[in-house]
């Protein structure tokens, strides 16, 4: 190399944050053998939130196409959304234990994919480098998606009239909902390719 040159290659991110122990791991590795994917349907605004069903449709596909045991989180009051995912995914996927956020960043650095919108498990998920697809709806990917630029975001923020809003202002047309099925798929094959 020359000399008196600084390098322009950064330095890799790493999650400041020690081994946990985590119950929640424990849990997960009791229900599941072998590798595993993290499914977050969940986020405290509705907006953000891409469909239960989908998701299910998703999680079908990551345990049947990618050998990956599905792994729905779920938060607050949202125990009920993912029975409803596992319910969708004809009993593919698994539903988490209760988690803290200590057990999410376990959890992170042991799955091998995560699927979520906008909102802290993903961030979680991204920042312990783990592969991520993410769904964007009301906020701008720019500004809060993954950094890792493998990772894959399928986002309405350009079309979506809603910016930054917790509840859709047009129920009629929900940006989010926009996103198929089919166009996930292809994200979750070319992000674990």
């Amino acid at each position: 190399g020359r000399t008196g040159a600084s390098s322009s290659v950064a330095a890799p991110l790493e999650f400041p944050i020690r081994d946990i122990v985590s119950p929640a791991v424990h849990t997960v590795r009791q229900q599941v053998s072998g590798r595993f994917a993290l499914v977050n349907p969940g986020a405290a605004w509705p907006n953000k939130r891409w469909p239960a069903d989908r998701f299910g449709v998703i999680a079908s596909m990551l345990r049947r196409d990618c050998d990956l045991v599905p792994v729905v989180l779920w938060g607050p009051g949202e125990r009920a959304l993912a029975e409803s995912v596992v319910a969708a995914s004809g009993g593919a996927a698994v539903v988490a234990p209760e988690t803290q956020l200590p057990d999410l960043v376990a959890l992170s650095r042991e799955a091998s994919f995560m699927i979520s919108g906008d909102t802290g498990p993903l961030h979680i998920a991204c920042a312990a480098g783990t592969p991520s697809v993410a769904l964007f709806g009301p906020t701008d990917a720019k500004r809060n998606g993954p950094w890792n630029p493998r990772d894959v975001v399928l986002t309405r923020y350009e079309s979506c009239p809603c910016h930054y809003k917790r509840q859709c202002l047009q129920p009629e047309k929900w940006w989010l909902a926009d996103v198929a099925v089919d166009e996930v798929r292809t994200a979750v094959r070319t992000r674990l390719a």
